[in-house]
């Protein structure tokens, strides 16, 4: 008896569809003026909007060709024994090689250089499904798995499409004798681009000049954190006790061992052995220890980035000082040339007003989240006990990111702690968000003005 087996792919279908000027379209539209006309005019088209305009009119006016159906080789998945001792998969990103996969660009090349125009769409379809229910007389092997003209099978079994999630347009292309660029325009385009790029490194390079002791103390605070942040994830991740390949700082650790530990893929097995009664096998419990230590080692990563997050957020880079952007919006080069150590002047003066009315903000903000009896910390998910932890804090910033949490813990501590879902304490809880968000809005909005009045006075 052979090995009930179901099989499903899922990935992404891309329809490539055609309209081109070749003898087929002379013959079939000879007798059609509106075509015609609509031909020359694009053939004669300046612009670009011009062309891309006239192109669907001829779209709408001739319809189209789907040339080809085709399926990226790369897809999640699923195979699922029945009555076996296979192991089920579940590959999120699993390529099939045998494959007919061409490049959009690539598959109109020989249209393109022939035709005297060719309007070309890529219409795409994400989560397109593929499904197989049959018998093998040996376990899957995906070397089996062919994907061709839009159909995938194994052996000589075709799965069945059982849809997809809808999609959009995803590229289009209008082609004229050959080329998708029309000279005059493209001579303006990089001219203007050129300017753009004239002015925008000239205000860079002056800002850079004036405040370059200002940033260099940004960069070097900036530095100092990535590495004080660097350090401590690392010793959390060797405290953690994770495998990895013995490297000895955190920028050298394998981005795919930092993100890839306990996977939804062993979380599935783990579920399976569950069900089959294989909880003492020693793989399950290993999986269960990976499991444990991936969770102390997440917890341990949210607090430390949320902490330096937190004193980030305290660095002012001057390139984003609101008074220097102010200055960027000015397009005079000549007047941008000009500009010396009065400037600076000009600009850290009235910085400093500026960092002064958000430090009262802030300041204010503070005072109105205790009035409503909050209190006063930040907040990181603890992934063994799945809910969110205090640590202290008396930042402002950190504070506001979690008041969520500060608002939930409140309702707890006054016995209205029912505001799940449909919860008896659900709406009150609602109310306090929104109570909360109002009063914030509020005070940033009185501020605002105020910072406002201060930068728009900015004379270049």
């Amino acid at each position: 008896m052979g090995i009930q087996v179901t099989i499903e792919f899922t990935t992404g279908s891309y329809e490539y569809q055609v309209l081109k000027g070749d003898a087929d379209f002379d013959e079939s539209f000879e007798d059609n003026p509106e075509a015609l006309e609509l031909v020359e005019r694009l053939h004669n088209s300046t612009t670009y909007d011009e062309r891309e305009e006239i192109a669907e009119e001829l779209w709408e006016e001739c319809g189209y060709d789907n040339a080809a159906r085709i399926l990226y080789p790369e897809g999640q998945l699923e195979v699922t024994y029945k009555k076996s001792d296979e192991e089920d998969i579940n590959d999120l990103s699993y390529e099939i090689l045998d494959n007919d996969w061409v490049e959009f660009d690539e598959f109109f090349e020989d249209d393109i250089k022939k035709s005297s125009f060719c309007i070309i769409k890529n219409s795409f379809a994400k989560r397109a499904h593929y499904y197989l229910k049959t018998e093998l007389d040996e376990p899957f092997s995906g070397e089996y798995l062919k994907i061709a003209n839009g159909r995938i099978s194994y052996k000589d079994e075709e799965l069945e499409f059982t849809g997809d999630a809808g999609g959009w347009f995803e590229e289009e292309g209008v082609y004229v004798f050959g080329s998708d660029e029309i000279e005059e325009e493209e001579e303006k385009i990089r001219q203007e681009e050129d300017e753009t790029q004239d002015l925008y490194q000239t205000l860079r390079d002056k800002v850079a000049e004036l405040l370059k002791d200002e940033i260099a103390a940004y960069e070097k605070g900036r530095n100092e954190l990535n590495e004080w942040e660097s350090a401590e994830l690392f010793s959390a991740w060797k405290a953690a006790g994770i495998q990895d390949k013995g490297e000895k700082d955190w920028e050298n650790l394998e981005w795919e061992t930092k993100n890839y530990i306990f996977t939804y893929e062993d979380e599935s097995k783990m579920e399976k052995m569950k069900e089959k009664g294989q909880t003492d096998s020693q793989k399950y419990k290993d999986l269960q220890d990976l499991q444990d230590k991936t969770k102390t080692w997440q917890t341990c990563e949210d607090l430390i980035r949320k902490k330096y997050r937190c004193r980030s957020y305290k660095l002012n880079d001057p390139h984003t000082w609101e008074v220097v952007c102010k200055y960027r919006d000015c397009e005079d080069l000549d007047k941008i040339k000009s500009w010396n150590q009065s400037t600076r002047k000009e600009i850290l003066e009235r910085q400093s007003i500026v960092d002064n009315l958000k430090k009262e903000r802030d300041d204010k903000k503070m005072q109105k989240h205790i009035s409503f009896g909050y209190g006063v910390s930040g907040a990181y998910w603890d992934q063994h006990c799945e809910e969110s932890v205090a640590w202290e804090t008396d930042e402002w910033f950190a504070i506001a990111l979690d008041y969520h949490f500060h608002i939930e813990q409140h309702m707890l501590s006054i016995g209205q702690g029912d505001f799940g879902f449909r919860g008896k304490d659900s709406d009150e809880n609602t109310r306090r968000i929104q109570e909360w968000c109002d009063a914030m809005q509020e005070i940033d909005q009185e501020y605002d003005r105020k910072i406002d009045a201060i930068v728009s006075a900015v004379e270049y």
